[in-house]
């Protein structure tokens, strides 16, 4: 189903209420969703729902240790991982501006996730392997806000023999992106220090 979040975007120096830095809910059966006990302020709602294939096994969840079907670290990929099955991801956005009154009608429309592309790069003296597609690649949210939104997995990246990768169903953000082989990182898309950053545009920043 559809999952929800709520993100105080005026946080500012007001003190934080306990509960309310993020809140998160799903969508109902006939599209609805309620927030309750809102504090008055500017919030963002954003929205994320996956179409999974229904022929995919287990409906494509798998476990998170680190061995055949794990997801291989936080953010990882791996076949059988928790993006496994997932056809596409969709997402939206709105903004709201609560001051202290019940808000209701509040509309957001599902668009596809986009698309972050790019190659695999070897710095230094060694000698890379000749076949890139066994590469690892992990995209992490940054940000205390983007990290607290669990809205799941992203369908697997692709990459070919060469090293070129494709993930699909990213939401917008800011996002660190790293690969590893054999169990150690390594620069992304020719940034050092075993990954580089990377932003998706879009509502959400």
């Amino acid at each position: 189903g559809t999952q929800l979040t709520l993100t105080r975007l005026d946080q500012g120096n007001t003190p934080a209420v306990p509960g309310m830095e993020t809140e998160q809910t799903r969508v109902g059966q006939d599209g609805t969703f309620t927030f309750r006990d809102v504090p008055p302020g500017q919030y963002r709602v954003m929205a994320r729902g996956a179409v999974r294939d229904p022929n995919a096994p287990d409906n494509g969840r798998g476990g998170r240790g680190g061995g055949p079907g794990g997801q291989g670290g936080p953010g990882g990929f791996g076949p059988g991982g928790r993006g496994a099955g997932i056809l596409q991801v969709l997402w939206g956005s709105a903004d709201v501006n609560i001051n202290g009154q019940d808000i209701s009608g509040v509309a957001i429309t599902l668009q596809e996730g986009m698309t972050l592309s790019g190659r695999i790069q070897f710095d230094g003296s060694g000698v890379p392997p000749t076949d890139l597609t066994t590469v690892r690649i992990n995209l992490t949210p940054r940000g205390a806000n983007q990290q607290a939104m669990d809205f799941g997995p992203t369908p697997p990246p692709t990459i070919d023999a060469s090293g070129h990768f494709t993930i699909k169903g990213v939401l917008p953000g800011k996002y660190t992106l790293t690969a590893g082989i054999g169990g150690g990182p390594f620069g992304g898309g020719g940034a050092a220090g075993g990954g580089g950053a990377a932003r998706a545009g879009g509502g959400g920043g």
